[in-house]
């Protein structure tokens, strides 16, 4: 495997925003912030930008030389390519995943585009679908309860995660890291599954705190 000659983040919007927590259980119907925490069995968790902010956002992934390898998968879309999960840490209500895109060939480019979106237009507006539809929204994470974790929004739609993403290419030998921010577990999570498209599933990932 050749060894990646330099590393690029992706950065996620601009200043961090802080992040209100909701939790829809099953049938969709919304519990309290304080409920997020420790929802239902089988339901899924949303974290979604607080009122009155016009864009989610997320610290910026970590510079290239601190970036971890937890576990690697291969892309499926991408034969020369590996997927890197760099680490999984939740602090102040907010769990965050990082993981990286290693471009192992030759000679081809990797357009990242949507490869790792969820298919959906959830942005608001057209200007806002172009940014939101090429992003890492697809990234969820699941607990040994079957809860689901879905990335965080804003309210005008956009992803708590790194986006428009049409126009950044990987060159080969070069590595790009991204993240998506989501509601926390509760406490006494300490390990999940992460699922990011092309690559499959990470299973008992350990929740740094």
């Amino acid at each position: 495997m050749r060894m990646p000659k330099s590393s690029v983040p992706v950065l996620i919007g601009g200043a961090s925003l802080a992040l209100a927590l909701t939790a829809c259980s099953a049938s969709g119907q919304e519990s309290s912030p304080a409920d997020a925490g420790a929802p239902s069995e089988s339901s899924t968790s949303h974290t979604s930008a607080e009122a009155g902010s016009t864009d989610a956002s997320a610290p910026a992934t970590a510079p290239p030389q601190d970036l971890q390898s937890i576990g690697e998968h291969p892309s499926g879309q991408n034969p020369d390519s590996v997927v890197v999960l760099n680490s999984v840490t939740a602090s102040d209500g907010t769990m965050t995943v990082q993981f990286s895109l290693q471009n192992n060939a030759e000679e081809d480019d990797i357009q990242v585009a949507d490869m790792f979106g969820d298919g959906a237009q959830d942005a608001t507006s057209e200007v806002d679908q172009g940014v939101e539809g090429s992003s890492v929204d697809g990234v969820f994470v699941t607990t040994g309860e079957q809860k689901r974790y879905l990335v965080g929004r804003g309210e005008n739609g956009i992803c708590a995660c790194s986006s428009n993403l049409s126009d950044k290419f990987i060159e080969p030998g070069e590595t790009m890291s991204f993240s998506a921010v989501f509601a926390a577990p509760p406490q006494d999570v300490q390990q999940v599954d992460v699922h990011i498209p092309t690559a499959g599933v990470f299973t008992d990932i350990p929740v740094q705190r």
